[in-house]
């Protein structure tokens, strides 16, 4: 259908992530309510080790901020992948925002009550003692999440909370339920800069969110070649880009 965003599933370790079609165009439910202007929110998660050495570099070097989602229990030293705690605090200092994951990255969906409150409430609370604070906002693991879980994210305190789903924001669109763009290693620098050209021209909120930046990317990750070239795109084209925290207070402000 024309006006229908046209999503695939790929099933990853066994978890449902949804990659958006290049060639869909945009729903028609995010184009009821523009922004002032266009924005773009870079998030990378789960808190892998090479984003640290290979992308926040850049990111710094250019003066834009991003958006870390962090499992926090990954971040003992024992996942050798993902940053450890004084890399995670020094991100944090650098002014990057640092939000919440869960602290083990199950499906929220499948656990009980008290399950869920000790994943969401204790992952905060580990940033917290890490000196890490005013975290702000939350990433459902896998992008799954239902109306009770928007509504416990509300009830521990987040302005906003983000999902998986291959759609871009408008003023109009759930704090609790913000869409994102997941970046694969199948796509090129051009085709992902025609994704955000077009979400700054119809002048919604683009997230679009990585969880590699290094020579060989998994799935969801990109090389420090292209992650450049998107830096510089959106330096060259002066184009606004926010942390989530921040997107989540313009679209309050603006509504």
């Amino acid at each position: 259908m024309s006006n229908q965003l046209r999503l695939k599933t790929l099933l990853v370790g066994g978890a449902g992530l949804l990659f958006v079609s290049l060639s869909a165009p945009f729903p028609a439910n995010a184009a009821n309510a523009s922004f002032p202007r266009g924005l773009v929110a870079i998030n990378f998660d789960d808190g892998k080790r090479n984003i640290y050495t290979n992308a926040i570099p850049i990111l710094n070097r250019a003066g834009l901020k991003s958006t870390f989602y962090i499992v926090t229990n990954y971040a003992d030293g024992t996942h050798q992948p993902n940053m450890r705690w004084p890399e995670i605090m020094a991100v944090h200092r650098q002014g990057h925002e640092i939000g919440a994951h869960t602290r083990t990255h199950r499906n929220l969906k499948k656990l009980n009550q008290e399950q869920r409150i000790a994943e969401i409430r204790g992952s905060r609370k580990d940033l917290e003692r890490h000196d890490i604070t005013n975290v702000q906002t939350f990433a459902y693991p896998y992008g799954i999440y239902t109306g009770r879980l928007m509504k416990l994210v509300r009830e521990e305190g987040f302005s906003g909370a983000r999902v998986a789903d291959g759609q871009v924001n408008s003023k109009t669109t759930h704090p609790y339920a913000l869409h994102s763009f997941s970046i694969t290693r199948k796509m090129s620098l051009k085709e992902i800069t025609g994704v955000i050209n077009k979400a700054v021209r119809q002048k919604k909120w683009l997230i679009l969110t990585i969880h590699d930046v290094t020579a060989k990317p998994k799935l969801y990750g990109t090389t420090p070649k292209i992650f450049r070239g998107i830096v510089a795109h959106l330096k060259k084209n002066n184009i606004r880009v926010v942390t989530n925290a921040e997107g989540v207070e313009i679209m309050r402000a603006t509504q």
